[in-house]
């Protein structure tokens, strides 16, 4: 019997930096990878990425595979549209993640602006309160094909290139996570 190998599944918004850094990523042929084309408007790719979802537990089986990690790697949008689907998406793969046990990674490119910075942080640090402390969630800010993510419970994190959302208390609220 085939040992099962991880499976990375990998959320990429339009204009997101693809997380070469993050090792899991490093393996396109073991990951889903769901992305959004120029010209496809949110509410259509927060459908994709739904319907993705529902496929999950098939693909992990096909593949004889364990989800290894879940990925969001946000564009700069800070629309309204683009911040409720984006609380969507993550909120839904932060329940597939908590399920399966595996961390959630939610990234940008290290130039992103310092409102996007904070909206990030923010939505890491709801997904916290509402799924306790069983969920591990990651903000990084790079996508300069640097190696390694930096996990909330890694004892050798570097604050400077990933922060943990726990200890990052959000100052704003999104109550775009409820239904």
């Amino acid at each position: 019997m085939q040992e099962p190998s991880a499976l990375s599944w990998i959320v990429l918004e339009r204009g997101a930096a693809w997380p070469g850094w993050y090792e899991a990523c490093q393996r396109p042929e073991g990951a889903v990878i769901v992305s959004q084309p120029p010209g496809e408007c949110t509410r259509e790719f927060t459908r994709r990425v739904i319907g993705r979802l529902r496929n999950l537990e098939v693909d992990l089986v096909k593949q004889t595979a364990y989800l290894g990690c879940v990925v969001l790697a946000a564009g700069e949008a800070l629309d309204e549209r683009t911040l409720n689907a984006r609380a969507r998406v993550a909120r839904l793969l932060a329940r597939v993640a908590l399920r399966h046990r595996a961390p959630l990674v939610i990234t940008t490119s290290a130039d992103a602006s310092d409102e996007a910075r904070r909206q990030l942080f923010a939505l890491a640090g709801t997904l916290c309160e509402v799924a306790g402390p069983e969920l591990v969630v990651s903000v990084k800010f790079d996508g300069h094909g640097q190696r390694g993510a930096d996990s909330s419970r890694a004892p050798s994190a570097q604050p400077e290139r990933g922060v943990d959302a726990r200890a990052a208390a959000p100052e704003h609220s999104l109550g775009v996570l409820t239904n």
